[in-house]
């Protein structure tokens, strides 16, 4: 997958998306980030990617470090957000092409945040996109990883893929919808919703180690 591509394309789609907004839907609270408004999720993703070209990286996916990014540009309006964006990302994107694994977190984190920008102005839309594809790639291997920590197997079939994650023989078998498990991978369901899913096998096991981050209390339901 070009990453670089990736990133660039859903940029653009999340630009375009919110310059069309009004100051009161830029100011929606995103039920999928609680705290944060459509115009602070923008202002991570563009910290975020400043962060990373100028090697501001201690504490990186941490709440200190989003939190710092967003109240840094508290006072900014969205277009020039947006304008800091697209400079950052004229040398973020090539960057991708033989750039450190960790950039695959930018992946994940920008088309997660499209559907929480989605999900928040209710304007459901490319669940199938190449970020979508590229991000459940990165957070499965993040799963995986867990998974060995725990000594524990899984297997997960997902529209025409399966993977086998953690270590030996899957103690169990889940069968999900692919937009379903690609927002569990980021915490964007409640173990309510993933017990919910096609199991063979007990799931209750694996509701700390099927996403990157905690699975939410609540149910979110888009």
């Amino acid at each position: 997958m070009d990453f670089g591509a990736i990133y660039a394309e859903t940029r653009q789609r999340i630009a375009e998306l919110t310059s069309g907004l009004s100051d009161e839907q830029l100011d929606t609270e995103a039920p999928a980030t609680p705290g944060w408004r459509v115009r602070d999720i923008v202002s991570h993703l563009t910290g975020g990617a400043a962060d990373f070209i100028t090697g501001n990286m201690e504490g990186a996916g941490g709440e200190a470090w989003t939190a710092a990014q967003v109240e840094a540009r508290r006072a900014t309006p969205h277009h020039d957000v947006i304008a800091e964006w697209e400079k950052v990302a004229a040398q973020i994107e090539p960057a991708f092409e033989g750039g450190p694994p960790q950039m695959g977190f930018l992946i994940a984190d920008i088309g997660e945040h499209e559907h929480d920008i989605r999900g928040a102005i209710r304007q459901a839309g490319h669940r199938d996109s190449a970020a979508v594809q590229a991000g459940t790639q990165v957070m499965t291997g993040g799963v995986d990883r867990m998974l060995k920590g725990a000594n524990l197997g899984l297997r997960i079939r997902s529209g025409n893929q399966e993977w086998e994650l953690g270590a030996g023989e899957p103690g169990a078998t889940v069968t999900v919808d692919p937009f379903e498990l690609y927002r569990a991978l980021a915490g964007r369901r409640s173990p309510q919703q993933v017990a919910q899913w096609k199991w063979d096998g007990d799931p209750s096991q694996y509701f700390g180690l099927m996403s990157v981050f905690p699975l939410r209390a609540t149910d979110l339901v888009e």
